[in-house]
């Protein structure tokens, strides 16, 4: 018999202390990410996509990890949505470090502009 496939309880408190993160980071970078895309739009869909990500795979993995329901359908779908929500999150902070440098280049340029004019 093969061993049935289940999430860990600390595995599932990690998604969901990242899913909360997830939430605060969208609420106080997501400015940079709109910078860096130029598009609000398109910063608020990718934000909330990867709130939304984060926050099932942690409802998920806490059931799977303290219900325990049968078969493995939920463990499968909490790793694969887990999975999503890293890369989400590894693009995001590139977003909202990619925002943040070129933040600073425009103030530069703002400057430097300024002073010519004077």
């Amino acid at each position: 018999m093969t061993p049935e496939i289940r999430t860990k309880p600390a595995t599932a408190i990690m998604l969901a202390i990242g899913a909360l993160l997830s939430l605060v980071v969208a609420s106080f970078a997501g400015s940079q990410l709109e910078k860096l895309l130029d598009s609000e739009a398109l910063a608020t869909v990718i934000l909330a996509s990867w709130c939304a990500i984060g926050c099932t795979a942690a409802i998920a993995a806490i059931v799977d990890a303290y219900i325990k329901p049968e078969g493995e359908r939920l463990s499968i779908a909490t790793t694969v949505a887990a999975t999503i929500f890293a890369v989400l999150a590894l693009a995001v902070i590139a977003g909202v470090v990619g925002g943040a440098a070129n933040l600073g280049e425009d103030d530069e340029r703002s400057e430097r502009t300024a002073s010519a004019q004077s």
